[in-house]
Order: structure tokens, then sequence, then C-alpha cells
């Protein structure tokens, strides 16, 4: 009994050191990580990547990814707009490895790599538990983790690529359907390991991406009702599987409950953010599922075929194009959906348990279908729910890892059983080839990696800041052109969202203005002083104290920007450092800036400051949550204008604004300051004057608005505010 045991033991140890070896060469073969340096980041071509870098960052520098004072100057910036709490697994690995590398790219890297093996040792603990054979794992191991998923999405979204978990909470799908006593509430609960494990998973797995945990927890109810329609007492089967799911959903909401609290804090302290990331109910379907994505490879092949048919399929649709399954997960997908016509055991399948895993897998598969599809499930949730889950392509890796689990199952039952050496160094052989064909062959290992060229770039751009800094005083605040919305912004001309990030990514000692929220007073400041004219933006920056101008030649049209860039010249006397690239133009404008301060006097430098970023206004619950010099906002029937005061003093301000309905009605309007006073005015469509004084105390002060205004057809809006003035 124990030689058996120790002859099994050791086929797993010799399987998964053949996996680890596959796995690492095939990640070098990819990543093209020999041609570099350990210290250059894999994530720094892709421009959403950029953003994970500067959040890397920014922990490195920092104690979390949120509050940051080297970006978004001169206020600083803080990310906890930005819904990251569900991926704080994630962050706390990244955090780890940070602290014990010190660098960004080392500490990105390895991450990479441990994803990649964790996806195959996932898989492989899957499927052994399935009682699948060790050899047939590997490939099941090698497959999933190399899976076209994971570079059709590459170090963009490095998030989604962390899909470990997966195979794990699929495994326990089958455990609820197999195993009564998994997560059931009853007595012993924690002296069963699989409840031990499951729990521990779950917990993981809750902030280990939010799409994940949604799609999870669908799967899970579906699991749920299986087992419902299969017990013949209703009655009992209800009782336990409520018991089930206070077990599965607690393990899933307290971790989530959990990350959130940091957010949950800053937006009590500073308000809700208008802007933040708001996902409409059509882009359900603009990113739904497609079912023809799962067969047509996008591009990136060695076979013609696929390639001009990837070609000809991207531009009829405007999906992601992310869902491509691969060769191997094809087949397991076609028998997925065959199994649902089946209704008796193939006589080739000899073991009843292999049988029901693939039958429920199938099941599992064609619900993933209905959900991600367009027009499907998921439309239905983003429109009576909430769209802010709208990706929907995404769930395709959980339809691949399904693939992967039904076609290394029947490869498994189908195999007759190997006794002889020979015969067993022969399937070894016929699986470690046929791995290496379909993944060369059919599976797009060109999409990511990083090469000689990619290496020599990070390395320009570092030695391009390195010597501004040289050229600059430490702590020097830089205005970057063109001004951009963060996050999530298009392409301005031809700079991608995120260039900006560039020279931060690579700087110690300089405090830059990309990186401001949008909708926070630091975004709306600064957008309202580059949207000045040249030569008052240029006096304002200086009084403010910017002393060094940044500009990204791709975010302008040639001619717009040697105008640009000729008024600086003229206006500051400055002569440019130019990158190697020649894209990055740098101006170190302090003489300029000590000369203006000098002539403007210290008193008007700090109004100017304190009219661009002691005091500023942001609306909030509008339409535009926005207020500038001369601006107009439709409003909604209640909201705020919050009146951020960026010192440590009281401020007194002089408000006015003009206001009037949008509607032929008569109506009225409330304002109700900080302190607590409120004064109504009448609204027609003959504008009225709003005006007042305020004290506002440091930080966020608000005057809040409600009105009994009707509202427009559709899109609700009550009134218009408009010539909002700000005086000291």
């Amino acid at each position: 009994m124990k030689q058996n045991s120790l002859k099994k033991h050791k086929k797993d140890w010799v399987a998964v050191l053949l996996l680890l070896l596959f796995t690492t060469l095939l990640f070098i073969k990819v990543s093209g990580i020999l041609q570099a340096r350990l210290t250059v980041p894999l994530l720094y071509l892709g421009h959403d990547s950029k953003l994970l870098g500067a959040t890397l960052k920014t922990m490195l520098e920092n104690t979390w990814y949120g509050p940051n004072a080297m970006l978004g100057a001169p206020l600083g910036t803080n990310l906890y707009d930005f819904p990251s709490y569900g991926d704080t697994f994630f962050y706390l690995c990244l955090k780890g490895l940070l602290l014990v590398f010190g660098n960004i790219g080392a500490a990105f890297n390895v991450a990479y790599y441990g994803v990649v093996i964790l996806s195959a040792l996932s898989m492989y603990f899957v499927l052994r538990n399935l009682t699948v054979r060790p050899w047939v794992a590997v490939l099941g191991g090698i497959i999933y983790t190399f899976a076209p998923y994971r570079f059709l999405h590459g170090t963009s979204h490095f998030f989604l690529i962390c899909y470990f978990f997966l195979p794990l909470v699929t495994l326990f799908y089958l455990w609820l359907l197999q195993d009564d006593s998994f997560l059931r509430i009853q007595k012993g609960f924690f002296r069963y390991r699989r409840n031990i494990f499951g729990i521990a998973i779950l917990m993981l797995f809750a902030i280990s991406g939010i799409y994940y945990a949604y799609f999870g927890c669908f799967f899970f109810i579906v699991t749920l009702l299986v087992l419902f329609l299969r017990a013949p007492n209703k009655w009992q089967a209800t009782k336990t599987l409520v018991g089930k799911a206070v077990v599965f959903f607690s393990c899933i909401a307290m971790p989530l409950l959990l990350a959130y609290l940091p957010t949950f804090f800053y937006l009590a302290n500073n308000g809700a953010n208008a802007l933040a990331p708001n996902r409409s109910v059509a882009e359900a379907s603009i990113y739904g599922l497609r079912l023809a994505s799962l067969f047509i490879p996008p591009q990136g092949y060695n076979i013609p075929f696929f390639t001009k048919l990837g070609s000809q399929y991207q531009t009829i649709t405007l999906a992601e194009q992310t869902e491509y399954l691969g060769l191997f997960a094809m087949v397991g997908f076609v028998l997925l959906l065959a199994f649902l016509l089946v209704t008796q055991k193939p006589k080739w399948i000899q073991q009843e348990k292999d049988w029901a895993v693939v039958k429920f897998l199938s099941q599992l598969n064609i619900v993933a279908i209905l959900l991600g599809v367009v027009t499907g499930f998921g439309t239905m949730v983003s429109w009576l729910i909430t769209p802010q889950i709208r990706a929907y392509t995404r769930i395709s890796i959980f339809i691949a890892g399904f693939s992967i689990i039904a076609l290394c199952v029947c490869i498994n039952a189908a195999l007759p059983s190997v006794t002889n050496k020979g015969r067993a160094a022969k399937g070894v052989l016929a699986v470690v080839l046929c791995a290496l064909f379909g993944l060369s062959v059919a599976e797009p290992l060109t999409y990511q990696g990083i090469g000689q060229q990619e290496a020599a770039h990070y390395s320009a751009d570092r030695d391009f800041i390195q010597t501004v800094e040289a050229n600059v005083a430490p702590g020097s605040m830089v205005l970057q052109f063109p001004y951009v919305n963060f996050p999530e912004n298009p392409p301005v001309y031809e700079m991608k969202d995120y260039e900006l990030f560039r020279g931060y990514l690579h700087s110690s000692t300089l405090r830059w203005s990309y990186g401001a929220y949008k909708g926070r007073p630091s975004a709306v400041a600064l957008e309202t002083l580059q949207a000045k004219p040249t030569q008052q933006m240029l006096q304002q920056a200086a009084a403010s104290g910017f002393t060094v101008l940044y500009i990204d030649k791709r975010g302008y049209e040639p001619a717009h920007f040697e105008q640009f860039i000729f008024e600086i010249e003229q206006i500051t006397g400055a002569a440019p450092l130019i990158s190697w690239d020649e894209t990055l133009y740098v101006y170190n404008i302090k003489e300029y800036a000590e000369t203006t301060r000098a002539a403007l006097g210290q008193k008007k430098c700090e109004d100017i400051y304190n009219t661009l970023f002691g005091v500023v206004p942001v609306a909030a619950g509008t339409s535009n949550p926005r207020i500038t010099d001369a601006s107009s906002l439709l409003c909604n029937a209640e909201g705020n204008i919050n009146f951020y005061n960026s010192t440590n003093s009281p401020i007194t301000i002089q408000y006015s604004f003009h206001i009037h309905n949008n509607s032929t009605h008569a109506s009225a309007i409330t304002f109700t300051e900080p302190e607590g006073q409120a004064q109504t005015h009448n609204l027609s469509s003959t504008p009225g004057t709003v005006s007042g004084t305020l004290t506002l105390a440091p930080g966020n002060n608000l005057l809040h608005w409600q009105t009994s205004a009707p509202g427009l057809e559709d899109t609700d809006y009550r009134f218009i505010l408009y010539d909002f003035t700000c005086s000291f």
C-alpha cells in the first residue's frame, strides 16, 4: 500500500517538475525576458500598462495605491475613486514584491512569471483531483496558462490575466455537486478540510478581480439550482442549499467589504465623484460575448488562413476581441455543446464520475454563453440592476477553463490504462509534442514580449528623465501638456491614454501635474489653467509655483505644436530638452517664474494661486461636474457645489452666478450653505442672479441645492447655471 502511494506521489512530482520546466521555457520565449534586464518591466510598452506602472510606483513610494502627492501637482491625487478594491489580493502581492525588490520592473516581472506558474499549477491540481493522469494534467496546465486570453489582454490588463483561481472555483462547483458535506453548515464544519480549503480560496478569489467574483457567484447560483432540481426532497434541499449560499456569499462579501473600507472613508470625507468610472447600459452589448469570436483568432498567427480570417472579422466587430479559445479549448467547447444533446453516457467514457463531470461542465458552459452573449442575460442585468459590469467578453476565460477540463477528462477516459514503461514514455512524449505543436502553430505566442529594442527605449526614457532632474531643482512642479482627463480618456491626436505617466515612471524628485483625478478639485483647477491663452497660462502657472513644462508632441497637430512651443520660447526665453525620440519637450522656466513672481508680488501670486488651487468649486450631482470661469452647466434636481479649500486656513469668498429654468413652468430652488443657512430663489426662463459670501473651512465645503423644477424628457436636466465667478 505504501509502495503504491509512494509510486503515485513520485509520478506527480515528476509531472509537476516537467510542468514547471515547460511553463518556464515557454514564458521565457513569450516574454523575451532574457533579451532585456530583469528590472525592465514587461508592462512598459502597453499604454494601459503605464497606469499599472504608476500605481506600482505609488505603492513603492507610499503605503498604498490611493494618495500620491507626486501626481496631480500641486494638490496631489488619490486613486480611490477608481474601483480597484476588487483587485486587493493582487495589490497585496505586488506590495510584498515591491518591498522585496524595491523596483517596479523586477516586482512586476516576477509577478507576471508567478501568475503564469500559478495558472498552470492550479489547472494541474484540479485535473489530478478529478483523477486525470499526470501527463494529461500537464497538458491541461500548459494549455490553460498559455490560453490566447492571456496574450490578447497582455500586460495592459494584467489583473485580468491573473485567472489562476478560476479552475479551483470550478472544482468547488463539482465538489458541491458530488459532496453533500462541502460548505454544509453542520457540526464539525471546520474539521472538514475541504471546507477550510474552500473558504480560504473563496475569500482570496473575492478580491482577485470583480469580474471573476461576479461570474463566480453566477455559476454558484446555477450549481445550487442544479442541486435543487435533482433533489427528491425539495424542502430539505432548500434548507441545506440556503446554508451553503450563506457560507459562499459570506466568503465573497466579507473580503470585498474590508477591501472597500479605504475607498469608503475617502468618499465619506470627499464626497462621491460624478466623473468616477460610470458605465452605460449599451456597453454590455458593445462589450458582450460574440460566439464567432470564440473561434476566429484576431491576428498574429502562423497559419495564413487564420490571419486572413481574423483580419476580415476584425473589420466587422467593435468588441475587445479577446474571446478566442485556441485550438484545444475549441475542441473541448464543441464537445461540451455536443454533450448537451447526449442523454446517456458514451461507451468510451467508462467511469460514471467522468461522465457526471463533463455533463455538468456542459451545463455551466451553456449558461456562461447565455450570460455573456450580446443581448443575453448580462444585458438584462445591466439594464435592470447595474451597468457597472459591462465587459462580458471576459467570461470567455471561464468557458476556456470548462472546455480544457472537459477535453482533458475525455482524453483521460479514452486512453487505455498504461502499465508498461515503454507505453508510458510514448504517452508522455505524445502529450509533450501535442502541447508544443498546438502552442507553436495555433496559439498566439507572439502577442506579448519585450526585446532589445523595447529595453533600449526604456533605458533611453530613464536617461532622459534623469537628465531633466539633473537640470532642475528637486521637488520642482512639472506642468504637463496637453491636458488630458485621468483616467480613461480617448487618444489625443497621436498620444494614447496614460502616456503622460512616461515621465513619472522614471522620476524620483519631481512633482507631476498629470494624474489628477477628473471631477476632483486638482483636475478642475489644472484644466482651467491650461485652457487659458498661453501668456496668461504661463504667468499664472509661474505664480502658482510651476517651474518646469513637459510637452508631449504626439498630443498636438504639427502646426498647433509648432505655434505652442514658439509662444513658450518667446515668452519664457527657455530652450527645450528634447527626448531621444523627439516626442517630449521639457522646458526649465525657473528664471521666468522667478521674474514673474517678483513682478507680481507675493500678495498677487497668493491671490492667483488661491483662485486656481486654493478654492476650487466643483459641481457634484450634475451632468457635467465642472465649474470654470464663464461656464455653463445643466443641473439635476439635487446636487452640490463643493468649494474645496486646499489651504490650512479658513478663506472667505464671494460667489455669484446666473441661473434660469430650462422649462416654462415656474419653480423654485433652495441653496443650503455649509453652515446650514438656506436661501430660496424663484426660477423661470428669465435668468436670475444668485450670490453670497462663504467662509470656507479647510477641505470640502458643500453648497447644496434642491429644486422643484420639472425635468426634461429623458435627460432629467432641471436648470442651467452659468457665468460662475468666485473672488476673494
